[in-house]
């Protein structure tokens, strides 16, 4: 099982995680811990693979400029994505 979370952390303000989760008998146990880039704005899983799109920000010539991210997570190993 996956599971995306929205970060509130001071040192990654708008970003997200990506919870890696095995669950036994109803007991979650995480198995691995992925840092997203940005705002997720959508995801989907094909297969074994997650595709994750986010909205990340960068300045330039004092504006700052929305850019859009795709990254893909391979779960085939949910202990190392």
């Amino acid at each position: 099982m996956a599971l995306l979370g929205q970060s509130n952390s001071a040192e990654r303000p708008g970003e997200a995680t990506l919870f890696v989760l095995e669950i036994n008998a109803g007991v979650p146990r995480q198995l691995a811990e992925i840092p997203l880039l940005g705002a997720v704005s959508d995801s989907r899983l094909i297969g074994n693979l997650l595709y994750v799109m986010s909205t990340t920000y960068s300045e330039t010539d004092g504006t700052w400029q929305p850019e859009t991210q795709l990254q893909t997570i391979d779960l085939t190993n949910p202990n190392a994505p």
